[in-house]
């Protein structure tokens, strides 16, 4: 296996019509150049994390908060493929609660978690983070959203 690096996801370093089968996880990807890429028959795959995830969360914790990719759904990644070249075999969105029992916790995520929480930090949402101390005490947790999709395409 040749592992190449990629710093631009609309020119990947590989020849046209070179692979059987692309796999992607959760990273992003240009249709025009997976399709380049795939042969005739050839299939994607991809999971994604899509442009909804955790933005319920960052509302109550970043005042004014604006998702950063609002565009990033199913349909429009299904659509992107069709106008590619692509037929749609399987496709699938799910939209899975998820909890946090502390607020030292949610802190930890929203750090390491920053282009889903733009600009987070514990002084500057001081105020908004006691306001979850209050709903975790109320209801025993905090609950946000996770936002997945998966797409399993054929380039015909």
């Amino acid at each position: 296996i040749t592992v190449r690096q990629v710093y631009e996801d609309d020119k990947l370093p590989y020849e046209n019509n070179c692979f059987d089968i692309i796999i992607n996880r959760h990273e992003s990807f240009d249709a025009y150049e997976v399709s380049r890429l795939l042969k005739k028959d050839g299939f994607f795959i991809t999971q994604q994390v899509g442009g909804k995830n955790n933005c319920d969360l960052s509302r109550k914790l970043i005042d004014n908060f604006h998702p950063q990719f609002p565009n990033h759904t199913l349909d429009n990644n299904v659509r992107g493929l069709e106008n590619n070249g692509f037929t749609i075999l399987k496709s699938g969105e799910v939209f899975t609660p998820m909890y946090f029992y502390d607020v030292g916790a949610l802190v930890y995520f929203a750090k390491i978690i920053e282009w889903e929480f733009p600009g987070f930090s514990v002084d500057a949402c001081f105020e908004n983070l006691c306001k979850l101390q209050k709903e975790l005490d109320a209801n025993g947790f905090i609950k946000g959203t996770e936002h997945r999709f998966l797409i399993v395409a054929q380039k015909l």
